[in-house]
């Protein structure tokens, strides 16, 4: 997809992306919600008190939010997310700031650390020659004994959707 496909992609499916099955509140957020607190550990040093959150490629900021929500961190997170449309969906959310910015430029941003990221169903939008860049700037931006995690699910399924399935799927 082309970058102002990608755009329109996105202007288009804004408004109403917390309404997909993958990133609606319900039972399939919860149960993500409580797998990727436990692998960020938010109830490990620095503490909920202190934790600074990154949720790279963030989007609407509506899991962001439940994470705050269930692990109860003090400190807002940051949504960063290169759709301005996407961003514009979290005013809602009070324990989210959001930034406009891609996972690759936000990882050269200098000013940046935090004590966890997430990068949640973003990886397979990056071109490959750009993880090392990305993942070097993680590491300098990362506060020791800080954790970064990837959540992505497989692009392809060994189930029998239809077509059309499959490529809502793959997006």
């Amino acid at each position: 997809m082309t970058v102002s496909a990608e755009n329109a992609h996105y202007e288009e499916i804004a408004a109403g992306y917390e309404d997909a099955f993958f990133y609606a509140k319900g039972a399939y957020q919860e149960h993500l919600v409580e797998k990727v607190s436990r692998h960020l550990s938010f109830d490990q040093s620095p503490g909920p008190e202190s934790i600074r959150l990154v949720d790279s490629g963030g989007g609407t900021g509506n899991f962001t939010q439940a994470l705050c929500d269930v692990n109860k961190l003090v400190h807002k997170a940051l949504c960063v997310d290169p759709f301005q449309e996407m961003l514009d969906q979290a005013t809602p959310y009070t324990s989210v700031q959001t930034l406009c910015l891609g996972a690759v430029e936000f990882a050269q941003e200098e000013d940046q650390v935090y004590d966890r990221l997430l990068l949640k169903e973003v990886v397979h939008h990056l071109p490959d020659e750009e993880m090392p860049a990305m993942f070097a700037g993680i590491s300098r931006q990362l506060t020791p004994g800080g954790i970064v995690l990837t959540v992505t699910r497989p692009q392809e399924v060994d189930y029998p959707l239809f077509q059309a399935a499959r490529e809502v799927w793959r997006e």
